[in-house]
């Protein structure tokens, strides 16, 4: 009672030596509330609607205070927003801001982060020669739900999981490029490299630093056989290094890029299909190589025009040559025939002479 003595002497105080405005009809509220509360045990279970009540009577006696306030909300979210290009995820109560250009990173990663997990929980839980019930029958993982974890071991002995185990584990073993990073992924190499030289290196480049030894050695042959192609490749300079790149090791496989770390795919980055670098490659190549058959068609068409022309003037030569042979063959002829003549009347005229004799 004491204390609500002095509560109510504090109120009488505050109306007192203060005009009655609108900040003091909410401090007066909030007094009479604390003194009703103490006057009443019960209303301390009921904090929570006091407490918006209070709000509703302060929004209520200062409007100007409650729009200037949404006001300057507003154009802080408004602000914030503008100076961040990005997105906002909530986890729980917890938010989380990161670029938009890292989203697919992000995911990515994630999956990969989950399914290393199931990975070395198989590794750890996983026995061939235990049953699934055997299996559940051990403590499962901390912080895994019971029917994730089921679904997870009954997983585990489906044909698909197996078939597919057999074929990753076969791929893993015949790894043909392996590269020389270590625990350092090809992305780390490449940022770093983009911090030594303010460049990024391409994928060409990329491949050729993180598959040799530091003594200047190849991981192996294949490796080897593929560089030196590449260097070949380059030194005829009819291609660039992106280019090279993708003659010397063909297209893509789904889901992933080479030498480009993870997140890239060949649909979002290298085109709508994992072989569309090569095909266009391949057409540009195809393309080259039509445009200079139709060049080769159309000189060899001209110089044909050009020996059609020859024929024509040699035969019309030939023509003209015809014209005089004959000309010539039937004055010839005409020749020969005024010679016979001649030659008829000159024995005719010695037989008539002696004719003329033999009468006299």
């Amino acid at each position: 009672m004491v204390t609500k003595g002095r509560n109510l002497k504090r109120l009488k105080i505050v109306r007192e030596s203060h005009p009655r405005n609108n900040n003091q009809d909410v401090e007066e509220q909030s007094l009479r509330g604390q003194v009703q509360r103490e006057s009443n045990p019960q209303h301390h279970n009921q904090t929570e609607g006091e407490q918006s009540l209070r709000g509703q009577v302060q929004r209520e006696s200062n409007p100007q205070h409650n729009n200037q306030a949404a006001r300057e909300q507003i154009e802080e979210e408004v602000i914030e927003e503008t100076e961040y290009d990005g997105f906002t995820t909530y986890v729980g109560n917890t938010k989380f801001r990161y670029p938009a250009a890292t989203t697919k990173w992000i995911l990515s990663t994630v999956n990969r982060r989950w399914s290393d997990y199931k990975t070395k929980l198989k590794s750890k839980y996983y026995d061939p020669e235990l049953s699934i019930e055997e299996i559940l029958a051990i403590p499962k993982p901390e912080g895994v739900i019971d029917t994730h974890w089921q679904t997870l071991v009954n997983r585990w002995y489906t044909e698909e999981f197996q078939r597919l185990s057999r074929i990753n584990a076969e791929n893993a073993s015949n790894m043909k490029t392996p590269h020389t990073c270590g625990r350092m992924s090809i992305a780390r190499w490449k940022a770093i490299k983009t911090m030594e030289t303010g460049k990024e290196p391409d994928r060409l480049e990329t491949f050729e630093n993180t598959h040799t030894r530091k003594n200047g050695t190849y991981v192996n042959g294949y490796t080897a056989t593929l560089i030196e192609k590449a260097h070949t490749l380059r030194q005829e300079g009819s291609f660039d290094n992106e280019q090279i790149f993708q003659k010397v090791h063909g297209p893509e496989h789904p889901g992933r890029v080479r030498c480009a770390g993870l997140g890239p795919t060949p649909s979002t980055d290298l085109g709508p299909s994992s072989s569309s670098a090569s095909i266009n490659s391949t057409t540009t190549s195809n393309s080259n190589e039509v445009d200079a058959l139709r060049s080769e068609v159309i000189e060899l068409r001209n110089e044909l025009m050009e020996a059609k022309s020859e024929v024509v003037e040699l035969r019309s030569g030939m023509d003209q040559l015809q014209m005089e042979v004959d000309t010539l063959k039937t004055l010839f002829l005409q020749h020969l025939r005024r010679e016979k003549g001649s030659m008829e009347s000159s024995f005719r005229a010695p037989s008539s002479s002696s004719q003329s004799a033999t009468r006299v």
